[in-house]
């Protein structure tokens, strides 16, 4: 994740290994925390996690849409201000195999939809 994701949580997620890549080469994250200044760098330091999870922000989608093979991208049935967005995903390489509709509830304040695509 970029470093404006990481820092847009209150802490360190439980049970996960956190690689956040910064242009700022003295940045200090909390111990546990691995800190890169690339994608290269990312995904070597995890490319001994099962199932990692690129997760924001938008300049890090980016750069590595075109390294991914699949995506897992959620999708909130809202409009909001917002300055960073997902990029634009081509149908021409890109196919939906999964889609879930989740309605508005007590625990969520609008409805979502959890998508998966393959490359083609």
């Amino acid at each position: 994740m970029g470093r404006k994701t990481f820092e847009s949580f209150p802490k360190p997620l439980p049970n996960r290994t956190h690689v956040v890549i910064s242009r700022q080469n003295n940045y200090q994250a909390p111990a546990g925390v691995i800190v890169v200044h690339s994608m290269e760098d990312a995904l070597d330091a995890s490319k001994n996690d099962i199932q990692p999870f690129i997760i924001g922000g938008g300049e890090i989608y980016k750069q590595a849409l075109p390294l991914a093979s699949k995506i897992e991208l959620t999708r909130v049935h809202a409009t909001f201000d917002a300055d960073t967005f997902f990029p634009e995903i081509d149908r021409t390489q890109w196919k939906e195999v999964a889609s879930k509709i989740h309605a508005n509830d007590a625990e969520h304040n609008h409805a979502f939809s959890f998508l998966t695509y393959e490359r083609k």
